[in-house]
């Protein structure tokens, strides 16, 4: 629970790299933990205290599972599941998302046009 309060908190104060260190700790450490799948927890903007709202791309569609999308101002790469989204996406499109936590670490959710 330590160390995905600090990735969650790192994260949305701004320390993204940091946040990404102890998610990855914490991937490690929580195998077979029921908190490993699902959306535990979603990035908040601190000051508004409402969902952070991120701006990128979509990188990468391995499958109807797996896709990737880059923030500039997050740094890396975040996973995000095609089927989950409310539509589909192409490579290269620009997108609105938020992020959520669970003890696997980051995921990018609820993608949508800007």
């Amino acid at each position: 629970k330590l160390l995905f309060d600090l990735g969650v908190l790192s994260f949305e104060l701004g320390y993204y790299k940091d946040s990404k260190k102890f998610f990855t700790e914490l991937n490690e450490q929580s195998y077979k933990h029921t908190r490993r799948s699902g959306i535990v927890k979603v990035a908040e903007d601190l000051e508004k205290r409402e969902r952070k709202i991120f701006k990128g791309y979509i990188t990468y569609i391995e499958s109807k599972k797996e896709a990737y999308v880059k923030s500039e101002e997050i740094g890396f790469q975040l996973k995000f599941i095609p089927i989950a989204q409310r539509r589909k996406f192409n490579k290269r499109e620009e997108v609105e998302f938020n992020v959520g936590f669970n003890y696997r670490g980051m995921l990018a959710i609820d993608l949508r046009t800007p």
